[in-house]
This record gives C-alpha cells, structure tokens and sequence, in this order.
C-alpha cells in the first residue's frame, strides 16, 4: 500500500516521497494532488496520511487522471462508514474491536464529519464489493460501496486514528489474504441469491407499468438519449451502482452529446446513495478524454431495458 504518514515534511504544497519512484508516482496521482490542494485545515498540516487503499497505480496517472484498471490490487479494501449521527460511529467501533484479528483490521480513523474509514485486509477469493458484503453481514451495519476504487485517498490528522496495526499497515508486502471458510461462502451465496430474487421482482413489477420506446417520434439521438433519462429521472431509479454501468452509460452520453452531455450524466448519476458532484464532473471530462465509440445509444437502451424501464 502507497503511503506517506511516514514523511514528516509532508504539508499541503508538496509531496515529498522516500525515493524518486516513489515521489514519481505521488506526485502523478490525481487523487495526491486534490487532496493537497483540498486541504486547508490547520488541523491537517500537521501531519497528513495518504492512501489509494483498493489498490496502487500500476503505471502511475495519466495526465492527471485516474481509472481503476490502471490500480494493482493491495490486498486491503476500505469499509466507508457514512452516518454522521451522534455517536453512530462507537457502536460500530465497539462490534469491530473484539473482531480485529478475524476481520483483518488493520487501521480505523474517524472521517472528517464524524464517520468512520475502516481499513482491512481482503478475504481470498473475493471482489471488493464481496469483501464489503461479507462485513456487513458479520457485523450488521451498512457500508457505502465505492464504485470509484481510484478514487479512495484520504488526508487525515494523527489525532483521528483510532487504531493502526503496524505490522500489517506498514509493510512494504502485500498482505495475506484471509481464509473464506464454508459456513461464510455459504452466507454470501445465498445472500447473492435472495438479492438477485429481490432485484428480479422489481424489474418484473417495474414492466407492468413501463413505457413502450417509440424511436418514430425521436429525430435524432441526442432527443431519443435525452427521452430515455427523463424516464430514468422519473422513476428516480439508480442504474449506476454497477461501476461498469456508470461508465457505460457515461461513455454513449459523452460519444453522442460531448461536453454538452455533463448534465445528462449528472441526472442519471445523482440517485446513486454515494452520488458526490465533483466525482461526477471529474468522471465525465476523463471519460471524453478516452472515448470508446463501441458503446453506442443502443448500449443504454439495452441497460435500462434490462431494468425494467421500457418495453
């Protein structure tokens, strides 16, 4: 894992690394820049972590972008906890401090307004979001699921961490990955499945009343793209938790409206529970700048099809 903690030196003008592949990759990352420019606390230049927890850059940014395909994975994964709720973040850290060990804990920090960041080391065998799935059933408290893993990366002051696991946190090793034993694949599979069964009788209850798509009264396909995300605005139905869906759909708005086509993005994206602007307005500029003309208005038709939105 990438980290910084170590430097004393670190403020928020600079990025100062042990070596200069390390400070090469720092200082190409997108996500180093913007927190360091974003931090303008006091508290913060004390002294600053920063971390891109789901993964490293394998090659270093691209002109100041970022992708999840360019990330090596770490062999840890973050737990993102969100209530802001007076005190809602100690019964949380009450249940995970008898289960450090087990659940691969390795660094818990309060976040900036007053949640929790939990840090852990990745189970064998699964996905992140299978990672955060097998958490919450363990622990019965609800996780955000990043669909943005590059985006990961925070500046926090010392006096915010809870707990670090030296041994594990700062080793230059990808960390073990934990044992997934018989009794927890079954949870996670027959909790896939009683979601896959929730999800199939939404989209069956959603078609009794959907639309049927007239492509005849459509001129072009900026009016024929646009008519599909009023449909979407209506029902305020998020499509964009699936990271592959979101940049799918970004790809055809940008391929077919360009830069005019941000707004569009930002309506279809905003019913995502962790719908964040500035994530949004930044996603949408990288995705113009790597256009993939095979994703076609087709595409979404068939995306939202699949949903139930439209006959």
């Amino acid at each position: 894992m990438t980290f910084i903690s170590k430097y004393p030196s670190i403020n928020c003008s600079e990025v100062i690394a042990g070596t200069r592949e390390e400070e090469k990759q720092l200082r190409d990352s997108y996500e180093v820049k913007m927190s360091v420019k974003n931090a303008n606390n006091p508290e913060m230049k004390k002294k600053n972590y920063y971390r891109l927890v789901n993964g490293i850059p394998a090659d270093g940014a691209k002109e100041g972008w970022r992708r999840n395909e360019w990330l090596e994975e770490s062999g840890f994964f973050l737990l993102d906890f969100d209530d802001h709720t007076k005190d809602a973040w100690r019964k949380v850290w009450t249940v995970f401090k008898k289960h450090m060990e087990s659940w691969g804990v390795v660094h818990v920090e309060l976040s900036a307004r007053g949640g929790l960041h939990i840090i852990c080391v990745r189970t064998e065998g699964l996905t992140i979001e299978e990672n955060i799935r097998l958490i919450e059933l363990r622990s019965g408290f609800t996780f955000d699921h990043i669909h943005d893993l590059a985006r990961v990366c925070f500046l926090v002051p010392n006096e915010y961490v809870l707990y670090v696991n030296d041994k594990l946190y700062y080793s230059d090793k990808k960390p073990e990955p934990l044992p997934l034993s018989d009794e927890e694949r079954e949870l996670l599979e027959r909790d896939r499945l009683e979601q896959e069964e929730k999800h199939r009788k939404e989209v069956e209850e959603r078609r009794k009343n959907a639309p049927t798509l007239n492509y005849g009264e459509m001129t072009d396909e900026q009016s024929l793209l646009k008519h599909i995300i009023d449909i979407i605005s209506q029902k305020q139905l998020d499509i964009t938790s699936d990271y592959e869906h979101w940049i799918r759909i970004g790809f055809c708005i940008s391929n077919i409206c360009g830069s005019m086509g941000e707004d569009l993005f930002h309506r279809v994206s905003e019913f995502y529970p962790n719908y964040n602007f500035k994530e949004t307005h930044f996603k949408y500029l990288e995705l113009m700048r790597s256009s993939r003309q095979e994703i076609t208005l087709g595409t979404m038709i068939h995306m939202i099809r699949e949903e139930g939105l439209i006959q």
